[in-house]
């Protein structure tokens, strides 16, 4: 078993790595996120990734001191994999789109790219440890002192010496507090994208035109005559009816690399409860569907699918955002609902706040950590244009 023990003062805190020969010995904390994280986590920890998510490679690890505990994952190369474990998707990513948009183009640029992924690869820009990464498209908000998050970071210091650390998904509403612990232990703090939440508790300050787009919304649910059906509703037979609408929207429509879900993974989460479904269904058949995680109070979307093939296919979009919305109020919960579809988003109430990744390289070799300062340098005078 690994363990770094921090000697800041007052205390002395310990650290703990466990793998899937030692994951037996944790002693999972004793509260409804100690039990979510034992049933999503401990499988994937003890039988290895892949069988779980069919496009990644990687080393699933626990990092624990006191009562927290972070998933990290843990790569050298693997170059193929989804963006949830790999720096290098960036490359095939942009290959990918300009394929689509602008395909002379890319052609011309092919040489370029070749040496480009040459020297990530020389580099080893995929020798990575991502923090708190559960392999999904958004986060979790962990809860973490700053004392607890210095001792982390000296644990996996000593122990990845070689390996950059990244945190994602950092945004600045719910994790302001460990945006502060990570710039105090000098991570990069690189704007990524822009994230959308839906406050329930401020339902009744939405304006006249959000109140006409939820109203809208719920009447579609009444055209189509859907009926709504949940988690234990759902059976095994429609597991892969799910998976294929999840990946009509995330793998067909925006990229080939978001994580690509077995039905193995859909059976852990469904029969532990630990993901909760909502789908639409019309003469048997799934229509459409979303299923949420909760965790610290915190709720994030983290699978949603509809089957485009159908000409009605934006209106189940709009009864699904109406459902996940009133599912929040239900809760009394906040969504993060990710990036994308912005416009779509505002007209229901959502509000965006940044988010962001966190670097850390200045415990590497000299030449990869120059490497590193120079793509945040780089990363943040293009922020600024």
């Amino acid at each position: 078993m690994y363990a770094k023990a921090s000697h800041q003062e007052p205390t002395l805190i310990n650290v703990f790595l466990y793998d899937a020969l030692n994951i037996d010995q944790f002693q999972w904390p004793d509260t409804e996120e100690g039990k979510k994280g034992r049933d999503y986590l401990y499988p994937l920890i003890k039988e290895g990734v892949e069988s779980y998510l069919l496009n990644v490679s990687t080393k699933l690890l626990l990092v624990a001191c006191n009562n927290v505990f972070l998933p990290i994952t843990v790569n050298e190369k693997e170059y193929e994999n989804s963006y949830v474990a790999s720096n290098y998707y960036a490359l095939k990513f942009y290959k990918e789109t300009f394929s689509q948009k602008h395909p002379l183009l890319l052609k011309l640029q092919s040489p370029f790219l070749f040496l480009g992924g040459n020297f990530l690869k020389l580099f080893k820009i995929n020798k990575t440890i991502f923090l708190n990464n559960w392999l999904m498209t958004n986060s979790l908000d962990p809860k973490i002192s700053k004392e607890e998050w210095g001792a982390i970071m000296d644990c996996l210091k000593h122990e990845f010496p070689f390996h950059t650390i990244i945190y994602r998904h950092l945004d600045a509403f719910l994790k302001k507090d460990l945006l502060s612990s990570l710039k105090e232990t000098h991570f990069h703090l690189l704007k990524t994208r822009e994230i959308f939440f839906y406050e329930p508790g401020k339902k009744s300050l939405h304006n006249a035109e959000v109140r006409k787009t939820h109203r809208r919304d719920a009447r579609l649910l009444e055209k189509h005559n859907y009926e709504i059906i949940r988690t234990d509703e759902i059976e095994e037979k429609d597991f892969s009816r799910i998976i294929s609408l999840y990946e009509m929207i995330y793998l067909n429509k925006y990229t080939k690399y978001g994580p690509k879900y077995s039905e193995k993974f859909l059976k852990n989460t469904h029969q532990k409860k630990i993901l909760n479904f909502v789908a639409l269904r019309k003469n048997g058949i799934i229509e459409g569907f979303f299923g949420y995680f909760i965790f610290n109070k915190g709720m994030i979307n983290c699978l949603f699918g509809y089957d485009v093939t159908l000409p009605h296919a934006r209106e189940i979009y709009c009864i699904l955002a109406n459902l996940i919305l009133s599912e929040t109020e239900k809760l009394g919960v906040v969504i993060n609902e990710g990036s994308g579809g912005e416009q779509a988003k505002l007209n229901r109430g959502l509000l965006p706040h940044t988010e962001y990744m966190g670097l850390y390289n200045a415990h590497l070799p000299f030449t990869r950590r120059l490497m590193w300062e120079g793509i945040a340098y780089i990363y943040k005078k293009l922020q600024r244009v």
